[in-house]
Parts: structure tokens; sequence; C-alpha cells
């Protein structure tokens, strides 16, 4: 649905770019937005930007447990992994950072956590430091991204399922199940439907096969997957440009690749039109401080554009709404 220009005594609701979601901006009069409201808005629009609230760091947690059930701790995140690795930034571990030790590069558009069953239903971003250059947030409606791909192709998407396949030593595993306990992992991916391969150097591989297309609440199809971040990562460690964001701390293969169910490699031409496709529908935030942009991860897309210096301060908390 697109926003149009609504006004309260505490906020004016505009869209946030031509046929997408919304920008929620403050009044002289606002004091922070009810949750009730907010999550309203975002059952209406898929994704919103709240601008000029007075959000710090507290508030921006106190609010957001207001709006959501429970959090999650990213475990099992692909993102856990060695220099990439999340940091936690307090409220029990569920506020973190959107990624480790550089955001020196992109990360393409990608539903969050669909390599696995248990997923956060909606991100909530909150801007601490803006970026001086670059840096924006990318979002786009999975939805509308369907809708585009010829017929052939979205025939293909709806009748062949992903299999996202990790390969990860000891540590590593350790690292994104937060768990050295081999019973605990096991626990873990029975909870996700992962498939888990023990071997007996204690690395494992672990499966999980899904949907590429999922219907939506208003009985839409969205393309909503992890297909061309994995895609794309996957070809920047081949080519060798991943080692040079990443240095040392860089793997040698990827941890983290989508397939078909069949194990035989989603085609370039397919992943080629997915893009093309999405880069129409692509809306780039630009943070101010203390902006906060919450996403519906059940239908809405983001991801990032690469970050020009150290000053972009970006946290993010993954919430469920039951």
């Amino acid at each position: 649905m697109n926003a149009s220009d609504v006004q309260t005594p505490s906020f004016l609701v505009s869209p946030l770019a031509p046929g997408f979601g919304a920008l929620v901006a403050a009044t002289a009069l606002s004091g922070l937005p009810e949750p009730a409201e907010i999550m309203a808005l975002t059952s209406q629009y898929g994704t919103l930007l709240l601008r000029g609230f007075p959000f710090d760091f507290d508030a921006f947690v106190a609010f957001t447990d207001r709006c959501c059930s429970s959090f999650s701790k990213y475990v099992g995140g692909g993102i856990r992994f060695r220099a990439l690795n999340r940091d936690s930034m307090g409220a029990e571990g569920t506020v973190m950072t959107t990624t480790g030790s550089t955001q020196a590069f992109p990360i393409p558009l990608h539903g969050e956590m669909y390599y696995q069953k248990i997923r956060p239903d909606v991100l909530w971003f909150f801007c601490q430091r803006a970026p001086a250059e670059h840096g924006q947030t990318t979002l786009a409606d999975g939805r509308l991204i369907f809708e585009q791909f010829s017929a052939e192709t979205k025939n293909i998407l709806r009748s062949r399922r992903l299999c996202y396949i990790r390969q990860l030593a000891p540590d590593d595993w350790a690292t994104s199940f937060m768990t050295e306990d081999v019973g605990e992992l096991k626990r873990i991916c029975d909870e996700n439907e992962l498939r888990l391969e023990m071997r007996p150097d204690r690395s494992v591989r672990i499966e999980y096969v899904a949907p590429a297309v999922y219907a939506t609440d208003d009985h839409r199809e969205a393309f909503i997957n992890s297909s061309i971040l994995l895609w794309e990562f996957e070809r920047a460690l081949l080519s060798g440009a991943a080692v040079q964001v990443l240095g040392a701390s860089a793997p040698d293969r990827p941890p983290l690749v989508v397939r078909w169910e069949d194990g035989s490699e989603i085609s370039e031409p397919l992943m080629r039109e997915v893009e093309a496709a999405a880069e129409p529908f692509t809306v780039r935030v630009n943070w101010q401080p203390g902006d906060l942009v919450l996403v519906d991860n059940r239908k809405i897309m983001h991801g990032r554009r690469k970050t020009v210096g150290n000053d972009r301060q970006i946290l993010v908390r993954l919430g469920n709404l039951s």
C-alpha cells in the first residue's frame, strides 16, 4: 500500500519513496510515538523511517521492547563469522552492530536469516552515528520484485526450492551457533529444520531447504530469501575481491552457499534477471542521527551500500511479533 500524506498531532506520514514505505516525521509537539500506531503503520506499508523523534540508545531499546514480544540473539547467524561477526551492544545481547570490524563492502539485498526456519518477523535499525559518505541502507519490496519476473522465471521460482549449505570448522560453528556443545548444536539444528552432518574432525555440514518465494499476508507472492547475497558473496570470494576487504580473515571457501535443492548451481542469467528486477525498486536510506528504520522481514528485503570510513554506527535488533 502506498503512503499518502497524513497529519496527526504527533507525526506526519508521507511516502518514503514513490510507491514504497512511509516516512514518519515528528512534529514540533512530538514525544516518542505510540508503539501501537507504529506497528499498525508497519502492517500497512511494510517499512517505516521514523525521523525527528527523541531516540537515543535507551529510548530505542525501551520502545522496541514495547513493540515486540521477544528478540533474537542471532543464533546461527550467517554473519557470525570471523571478522564479520556482529558485536553485542546491550539488551542482553539482542542489540548488535550490523557487521563486525569493517563495513567497507556492499551487502546485496536479502531477507534476514532465510537460511533457517526461525527468523525474525521485523528488523529495527537505529542510527547512532550517520556515515559521512555512502553507507546507505537499501530496501526493496519482494512483492514488487516478483511481479517483474518473466513468466518462465516465476514458474522456476515457484517449482524449485533453494538449498542453503554451510561447511564450518569447529571454531566457526561455535561462533555462529554461540555454543561449543555438540548436543546444543544438534538441538538448534533440529529446532530450525537444519540437516546436520557432524564429521570426525568436528567440522560440520549443515543444509536447509526452503522456498525462494513466499506468500504474504495480503495474498501476494514475494521474492524474499538470501540467494542474491550468498550468490554474490561466493563470487567475491572466488574472484579474490573478498580478500582485498577482509584480508587474512577471509575464508578460503564460502562458509554458506546457495544451490537448488538437487545441488545444482543457480544460473547466472537467472540471478542477473533477479538483480535487474530489483534495481528499479531499491530505495536508499540516507541516515541521520536518531533515525529508526523498521522493516517487515516477511516481505521487504534489505542491504547496504559500501561505507567510506569508519564513522557509520547503525545498530540492529531482530524482533518477533508473537
